[in-house]
């Protein structure tokens, strides 16, 4: 009987200790499953590193800044493209285009309408002529008479010489007139300017032209009177 009663405590021990492990199998298998181990950590959202920040843009390039605005009249240039007229005079600057057969059409530029090239005609040199329109374009053997008004008044004339020649230049004036006649080449270089005589006396001058060609006259009034004149232009 003692014999069998300690089996019997001892298989009772034995029974325990397995029912006991059991229970903490259950409890094991029940656990959150998310909870871990004691010893390990578990990362929350808030402590999982972040990755890092998109670096910002790149900024835009700057802008690309304006092209140079166009030259004007007389500006200094070195290529047809940087003119608003697109036409640059090596050593004169921005021109524009005229047209040649409008007496003194580079009027308000004070210069000469003069050919370029081909049939182009552009503003250039320096002429300074009244505010009237008694400018004209003549042949030779034409005659015409203007008004010198207001005072210090003058008149441009393009004279077409259309074979080389010796031509006269006769200025009349009006009594109490004194009138300077001037000479300039077909791109307003001058040839001469002439003023002997005084008040109503007449001014002439020789032109010698050895091409066919054109030529520019200027009759100016340097008196302290206004009034008439009478320009003739004639071979000899």
């Amino acid at each position: 009987m003692r014999t069998r009663s300690s089996f019997v405590r001892s298989s009772s021990v034995i029974l325990t200790l397995v029912a006991a492990a059991m229970a903490l199998a259950a409890c094991a298998g029940s656990r959150d499953p998310g909870s871990g181990t004691p010893d390990a950590m578990v990362v929350t959202t808030a402590d999982a590193a972040l990755p890092p920040p998109t670096p910002d843009a790149m900024p835009p390039p700057p802008p690309t800044p304006d092209a140079a605005p166009l030259l004007g009249y007389g500006e200094a240039c070195t290529a047809n493209a940087q003119c608003a007229s697109a036409i640059c005079i090596a050593g004169a600057g921005c021109s524009r285009a005229c047209n040649i057969d409008l007496p003194n059409d580079c009027r308000a530029e004070h210069a000469f309408c003069v050919p370029l090239g081909s049939s182009l005609h552009g503003c250039y040199g320096s002429i300074t002529t009244g505010p009237d329109e008694d400018d004209a374009n003549l042949h030779i053997g034409d005659s015409v008479t203007r008004n010198l008004v207001p005072l210090g008044d003058a008149d441009l004339f393009y004279v077409e010489n259309a074979v080389p020649g010796t031509f006269l230049i006769a200025v009349t004036p009006q009594a109490g007139v004194d009138v300077t006649l001037e000479g300039y080449d077909a791109i307003g270089q001058p040839l001469g300017v002439f003023n002997d005589g005084g008040n109503g006396v007449a001014e002439s001058a020789d032109f010698m032209a050895s091409a066919a060609g054109a030529f520019f006259i200027v009759v100016r009034d340097t008196s302290t009177s206004t009034g008439s004149y009478t320009l003739a232009i004639s071979s000899m």
